[in-house]
């Protein structure tokens, strides 16, 4: 009844709308949320958020509010807004309780509330804070692994693993990738492998044997590719890049950080745009013919 009288093609976004149901609103933003961000297209996803916020505001429902604010702030963590995800995450843990009666809509609970405290982490590292987030993930990650919950406990082995590769904390970062693996695979989370198969592959090329893990990292890239799982695969093209340099494949490197840049410039993921940049002008620096002013250019 409902097609026949909004139209076979309408999606049900639009009759939630129709019926001025604000409820079923969000679970379908954030449904819809949640693939825009797997597919690593992030201008739809803060776009899902704010028109997501706006309706939560008409509720007045704390628990949606709190929803809300959670997928704002996971979508200002990777537009590269680390101050206001900062704060979106910190009023957030500083609510006096875990919401819990509207959790069959909005699934905001506890560990929701895991998921915040791991972004957070990344956060603080990357306003450069690099010892309270590496405390602050060890603890996340001591509390929740004794929780049944496998998609939150990977949820936190990777955003951890990311970080304390980005630190250089090689024993730290290789315990939790392997973690990751192994915890992915006990549950039948392919995603997630893949993502533990990158990291491995990218702590790797920068702290271990770079062909070995040039070719995991190639493998990782296009097999999410392949699955439209696009959500990690800039910031792996980048250490692609450097594993392509240091193994002499300048001209590849070189397409390999250009796509990545072009992927993040297009989906608006630009978290990781800097360090992109930095990528692509140390490789113009090792080239065989520098192109020093190019370099230059892009370190500015």
């Amino acid at each position: 009844r409902l097609a026949e009288e909004y139209g076979d093609r309408a999606t049900a976004l639009e009759i939630a709308e129709a019926l001025d149901d604000p409820f079923f609103q969000m679970r379908l933003f954030r449904g819809l949320h949640n693939f825009h961000v797997g597919i690593g297209d992030f201008r739809h996803a803060v776009e899902l958020a704010r028109r997501n916020e706006v309706v939560a505001i008409r509720t007045a429902d704390p628990d949606a509010l709190a929803m809300a604010n959670w997928i704002l702030g996971l979508s200002n963590y990777f537009v590269g807004n680390q101050r206001a995800a900062e704060e979106n995450c910190e009023a957030l843990l500083a609510l006096p309780s875990v919401p819990r009666a509207s959790a069959t809509y909005f699934g905001f609970d506890s560990h929701t509330q895991t998921r915040i405290r791991c972004a957070l982490a990344a956060i603080r590292w990357f306003r450069g804070y690099a010892d309270q987030a590496a405390q602050l993930a060890r603890e996340t990650i001591e509390q929740q692994a004794n929780v049944e919950h496998p998609a939150t406990f990977s949820t936190c082995l990777i955003f951890s693993a990311f970080m304390f590769v980005r630190i250089g904390n090689v024993a730290v970062a290789h315990d939790l990738i392997e973690q990751l693996i192994a915890h992915a695979e006990k549950y039948s989370l392919r995603p997630y492998r893949r993502v533990g198969l990158g990291l491995r592959g990218t702590l790797a090329i920068q702290f271990g044997d770079v062909e070995a893990g040039v070719q995991e990292l190639r493998h990782a890239v296009d097999t999410m590719h392949a699955e439209r799982y696009e959500l990690h695969n800039p910031t792996f093209l980048g250490t692609l890049a450097e594993g392509l340099a240091k193994t002499g494949h300048s001209d590849a490197a070189l397409i390999a950080v250009d796509d990545a840049i072009a992927r993040v410039v297009s989906n608006g993921q630009v978290f990781n745009l800097p360090e992109l940049l930095r990528i692509k002008g140390t490789i113009l620096m090792s080239a065989p013919q520098a192109d020093l002013p190019g370099a230059d250019e892009l370190f500015l």
